[in-house]
Order: structure tokens, then C-alpha cells, then sequence
């Protein structure tokens, strides 16, 4: 036995539903490139061996199945071209089959060039052939094209194959059952949840104290439902949009409302974390110091009752990092200053928030999220780094041609000038 790897029960409803058959039929009849034991809880559910089938559709299926849970070697897909190199063009004819090798291509990594060339090779085909398929395909298709399965939610991909898997040629109708009453009782937590949420804006009176903070509590919420769905991070999600919707109204009074010295006073205060410092702040900015300590508070009392109350510290950082990167934008606005390109973008990236969700996201996941596990956070690997650079090229994109916050408008044409 060469690999093992431990599942979740969402892992494995993850497969069940975004296939058109069972589990054991995906990954039965491989053999030829290893044993792979599947355990779940600590029980093997699963052995087989591992081998390439000879139709694209169900190759594509059992690739995608297993590099879920293992690293599989692409090479067995040179088996689908011809003697030039290329993808067979007869494969083009099997549209389940395209659709599948293109989901399939999307777990590629760095350097997989076949996956690189399956990827092309399907998109090109498949966009070719939308005129010309069945409705429930081009359903398939179209989604598919838009969003693969890789880059999409769970929820969001499960909700969609729910209503298309009834149309398959072959479904097991019990298994829909399961997915659906799954689907709904999670939903049902997720709506209490944003309740919840709302609940607490509301009564903090923030619309009336801050008119000028968005009210965003359903959009963070939802970013939140992306990194973790399941019903045992409730109070995480919680929390964590609780603390998103500060980051929302700081990032409103450092854009369209604060002036300059009053955000100095903000930024100088914010690191001392001490109700005391609430004096030499404006009236406004009173309500939202002391509504981020209470929060803060929250998370400290919840954590030291796990036993994790160094999670205070990284908590504070991640913050204090942030408004400190606010700040500088703001400074740069208010001495008319232009940044390069690379001094914008290394401050840009931390303003984009990704670092702080990342960092916040660990609080109410319970011991598994150790110190070790925040001192890597902190560290920033190249994947948080990435992340945090492609989400700030993105956000900028979108939003430079709308643009509404007084602040805002200068930013981005600065943006813009320091790109240019």
C-alpha cells in the first residue's frame, strides 16, 4: 500500500454528487500504478488499485476521484492522443466524455503540461459545440465553462447538480434524497446564522452610528460560507463575519469618511488595544473601537476556554497590520503621492484583506488550528502571498469603473497611474 489519505464526510458526498455514479463504480477495476487505501475515521472503506480505463469518460472520473485525495500521475492520459502529440480528435465526439476530461484537467499542478493541452483542447471543443447539443448537456456545458468544478463552492456545486441530476440517464434516487435533505438542513443553519448576524448589526445601531458603513453582512457572510460550510463551524462563521463587517467599516471610514488626522488617531490607537484610549477619538470612531474590542473580547474568552489563548495575539497583529496598510493609502492620497508599482502592490495585498480572512478563518476551528498553524500563517507562504495578490489585481480591476467613495475615485486613479 502505498498512500493514504483521510477523508470527510463532505469529501465524500463531494464525489458521490458531482459524478454520475456511485463511489466503489468510479474507482472500481483500476489496477496497474499501485494499491491506494482510502480510511475514513480511522476504517479502510475503500481499497483498490489504480490503473487507466480506456474511455475517456470514465478515465476522466477516476483521475478526478482519486487526485481529490491523492497525487495521481497524468502520464496515463497519453493513452487519449494520437502518434503527433495531440489529443484525438475522435474523443470530441464523446460530449460527457470532453466535459469530463475538462473537469478532470482543472486538478492540474504547476508544470502538468498534458493537463495544460487537455484544458485548451476541451474548452476549444466544447465552446464549439453549445449550438448543437441537448438542453440538459448544454446546461452541463455552459455551467461547467463558466465555472469548473475546482474553482466553484461545494454548496454552490451541489445545489446545481441536484437539479441536474434527475435528467442523467442513470441516477440513484436514493442517493439524490440524501443530498437533498442535506442540502436543505445545512441551508437551514446557514439562514439561522445570518439571523444571527444581522440581529447583532442591528442592534449595535450601526446604520444609525455609521450611515456611511455598507451593510454587508449577508455579501461577508457568504465569503465566510466559503471557506468552511460544515455545520460544525457555525459559531466560526459567526465570528469571523462578525469580525469581517469591522474590517468593512474600517475600510469605509478610511476611504470615504475619516479625515486625515483623525485616521492617524485611529491607526496610533488601534495597537494599544485599550478602552482607554477611546478619548481622543471622534464620536464615531468611539462606536466602532469599541465594537471591534468587544469582538475581540469574544474571541478571547472563546479561545482561552479551549485552552488556545495565543490566538489573541495573532488576531491583534493580523488587525494592526492591516489598518496600518490603510493608513499608508490613505497618506499616499494626502500627500498626492504615486507609489511604484511594487511599493503599491505590498501594501495593496495586505489592504486586500485576504491575510487577515486567512488568519481569521482559524479561530473557531478548534485545536486543529495549532500555534504552528498561525506562526505559518504569519510567515506568509507563497500561497497566501499568491492568493493576496490576485484577489488585490482583482478587486482593483473590477472596481475602478465603479467607484462611488469620495477617497475611493483618487485611490484608483492613482492605482491605475502607478500601474501605467
Amino acid at each position: 500500500m502505498k498512500s493514504y489519505k483521510k477523508c470527510t464526510t463532505a469529501t465524500l458526498m463531494a464525489l458521490l454528487i458531482q459524478s454520475t455514479m456511485t463511489f466503489i463504480p468510479l474507482l472500481f477495476g483500476f489496477a496497474c500504478l499501485g494499491n491506494m487505501v482510502i480510511i475514513y475515521h480511522g476504517v479502510v472503506i475503500l481499497s483498490v488499485s489504480v490503473c487507466l480505463c480506456p474511455n475517456i469518460l470514465l478515465g476522466a472520473y477516476r483521475f478526478m476521484t482519486l487526485a481529490f485525495l491523492i497525487h495521481i500521475v497524468t502520464d496515463v492520459f497519453n493513452k487519449f492522443k494520437d502518434g503527433e502529440g495531440n489529443f484525438k480528435a475522435s474523443l470530441a465526439i464523446d460530449v460527457s466524455g470532453l466535459l469530463s476530461l475538462y473537469e478532470a484537467a482543472h486538478l492540474r499542478i504547476h508544470g502538468e503540461e498534458i493537463l495544460d493541452e487537455a484544458i485548451a483542447f476541451t474548452t476549444t471543443h466544447l465552446e464549439s459545440m453549445v449550438s448543437s447539443i441537448s438542453p440538459h448537456l448544454l446546461e452541463k456545458v455552459t455551467f461547467s465553462l463558466n465555472r469548473p468544478i475546482r474553482k466553484n463552492l461545494p454548496r454552490l456545486e451541489t445545489r446545481h447538480y441536484v437539479s441536474l441530476y434527475p435528467k442523467e440517464d442513470f441516477h440513484n434516487a436514493t442517493l439524490l434524497k440524501l443530498a437533498a435533505l442535506d442540502f436543505n438542513v445545512l441551508q437551514a443553519l446557514h439562514q439561522q446564522e445570518v439571523s444571527n448576524i444581522t440581529r447583532w448589526w442591528k442592534n449595535l445601531d450601526f446604520p444609525r452610528k455609521l450611515p456611511y458603513a455598507r451593510d454587508r453582512v449577508v455579501e461577508l457572510y457568504f465569503w465566510i460560507l466559503g471557506e468552511y460550510f460544515e455545520p460544525q463551524y457555525s459559531h466560526a462563521r459567526e465570528l469571523a463575519t462578525k469580525i469581517m463587517t469591522m474590517v468593512s467599516a474600517i475600510d469605509d471610514t478610511y476611504d470615504a469618511h475619516g479625515t486625515y488626522e483623525e485616521l492617524k488617531l485611529f491607526t496610533q490607537e488601534i495597537k494599544r488595544w485599550d478602552i482607554s484610549a477611546i478619548d481622543v477619538l471622534p464620536d464615531y470612531m468611539k462606536f466602532l473601537y469599541q465594537a471591534i474590542l468587544y469582538i475581540y473580547s469574544d474571541i478571547e474568552e472563546h479561545t482561552t476556554k479551549e485552552g488556545r489563548s495565543y490566538c489573541v495575539h495573532y488576531a491583534k497583529e493580523a488587525m494592526e497590520e492591516l489598518v496600518q496598510a490603510y493608513f499608508t493609502e490613505a497618506s499616499w492620497l494626502h500627500d498626492a503621492y504615486t507609489p511604484t508599482f511594487e511599493e503599491y502592490m505590498s501594501v495593496a495585498a495586505v489592504s486586500a484583506t485576504y491575510f487577515v480572512i486567512i488568519t481569521f478563518s482559524f479561530f473557531g476551528m478548534g485545536k486543529i488550528a495549532t500555534k504552528e498553524v498561525f506562526d505559518w500563517v504569519c510567515n506568509k507562504p507563497n500561497i497566501i502571498k499568491a492568493s493576496s495578490v490576485i484577489g488585490r489585481l482583482m478587486n482593483d480591476m473590477v472596481s475602478h469603473n465603479n467607484v462611488a467613495r469620495n477617497n475611493m475615485v483618487l485611490r484608483k486613479k492613482r492605482q491605475i497611474k502607478c500601474w501605467l
